[in-house]
């Protein structure tokens, strides 16, 4: 987070010097393909995203991103492996004669963590019966919705670097997959979190990202 904000106060820094070497020369047929750099060292869930944004018009676009999870440093220590996905819609738009923008995102994260722990089984009004030491699978999956602000910076002719701040809320809910009626805690970073249980979370997504610009 704290990178990032001061990426962004940087690259605010650098608008004008940007701006008078290379002129505006999107249109409403200018596209990207783009990669966040900053989802590899997610301490939450590494990854590597990709994605596509594709302009409407001079004042909009469309964009979506891709996301494979690969690895949970938070239970690095519990876990065999740990493997998902994230997919996030959005749409943009630029006010005035700016690379500034406003997004509205959609956000759908789905993580499978497979463990050797004590896990409840048969459990009835929510209380296990027994526990069993096994091997698993914990399900994570996340939806929710981001408001963002951000800014796009031409390096070049063709290379670009896109830098945003937003807030938004998260549903995040944990089961086991294999039995629904096994109860699990999760350790999940500052909280225990029951299997089974919904949580509504505030989320501020934060980063940049790397653009190629396919066409003018």
């Amino acid at each position: 987070m704290i990178r990032t904000l001061l990426l962004f106060a940087l690259a605010s820094l650098c608008n004008f010097s940007y701006a008078q070497k290379f002129p505006d020369s999107l249109s409403a047929t200018t596209s990207f393909i783009r990669f966040n750099p900053l989802g590899l060292v997610d301490l939450n869930d590494m990854n590597i995203s990709l994605g596509v944004e594709k302009r409407i018009t001079k004042r909009s676009s469309f964009a979506f991103d891709a996301g494979f999870i690969f690895y949970s440093l938070w239970m690095r220590d519990q876990t065999r492996r740990n493997t998902g996905f994230i997919l996030r819609p959005s749409y943009r738009f630029f006010p005035g004669k700016s690379y500034l923008f406003l997004e509205a995102e959609l956000h759908y994260k789905q993580v499978t963590h497979e463990l050797t722990d004590w896990v409840g089984r048969a459990a009835i009004n929510d209380v296990p019966s027994y526990e069993e030491f096994m091997n698993f699978r914990l399900k994570k999956t996340a939806i929710g919705s981001h408001i963002k602000i951000g800014r796009q910076y031409n390096v070049s002719d063709r290379l670009w670097l896109e830098i945003y701040l937003g807030l938004g809320v998260h549903y995040r809910k944990y089961k086991v997959a294999d039995d629904p009626r096994m109860r699990y805690i999760v350790n999940d970073l500052f909280f225990e979190v029951n299997t089974n249980d919904a949580d509504l979370l505030p989320a501020v997504p934060a980063g940049l990202r790397l653009l190629y610009r396919l066409s003018r």
